[in-house]
Formats: structure tokens, C-alpha cells, sequence
């Protein structure tokens, strides 16, 4: 057994989320973001190209008002949940007859 104990990181969990969706081989360019936590990279594989979100999961702050944390005042994404959500629905109403279901983010 090995002794040191095993932290993920971004990197290997990215790099794994990549092997298990068959993006492991695949041209990676940074991509501009927005203010969040969130980073982005564009994917081409196979002369198509994907935008891959980063976004981890946030822990909430300190209460700024009435207990609540500006995360949940300001109705922040804390989780990837919602985006998924946007996804599946988006991709049922161009696709109405094919079910869509996006590879699930490593858990180690």
C-alpha cells in the first residue's frame, strides 16, 4: 500500500475526465474566460471543435447578509449541476430524438 496519501488535483482529474470521455489525444487551446472561477479550452478532435468548462466547485463565504453568503444572495452556480442542466435541455430541443447524456466529472 502506498503510503502517501492520494490528493487530486485539477490537472489529473482534468486529464483523466479527458481519457474517459476520448479527449485524451485531442488539440487543447485556453480560450478567454469571464470573471468567475471558471476556465475554458477549446477541444478539437477530429476537425471538430468543443468548449471544455472548468468550473469547480465553490465553497460559500462568509455571511455578508441576513446569514447568507453573497454566493447564494447573488444566485452563483456553486456546482456544474446547473450547466448540465442547460445542456441536456438545450441539446433535447436541437436533438429531439436522441438522448444526451455528458460524460460525468472524475470523483477521486
Amino acid at each position: 500500500m502506498d503510503p502517501s496519501p492520494r490528493v487530486p488535483n485539477a490537472w489529473t482529474s482534468s486529464a483523466r475526465f479527458l481519457e474517459l470521455s476520448g479527449f485524451a489525444g485531442s488539440g487543447r487551446q485556453r480560450i478567454q474566460g469571464d470573471a468567475s472561477t471558471r476556465s475554458y479550452e477549446r477541444m478539437v478532435r477530429d476537425g471538430a471543435s468543443y468548449i471544455l468548462m472548468n468550473a469547480p466547485k465553490r465553497p460559500d463565504g462568509p455571511p455578508v447578509r441576513d446569514g447568507k453568503p453573497y454566493s447564494q444572495i447573488a444566485h452563483l452556480a456553486e456546482s456544474v449541476t446547473p450547466f448540465i442542466a442547460i445542456a441536456r435541455g438545450s441539446m433535447s430541443a436541437v436533438f429531439p430524438h436522441q438522448r444526451f447524456s455528458p460524460p460525468t466529472a472524475p470523483t477521486d
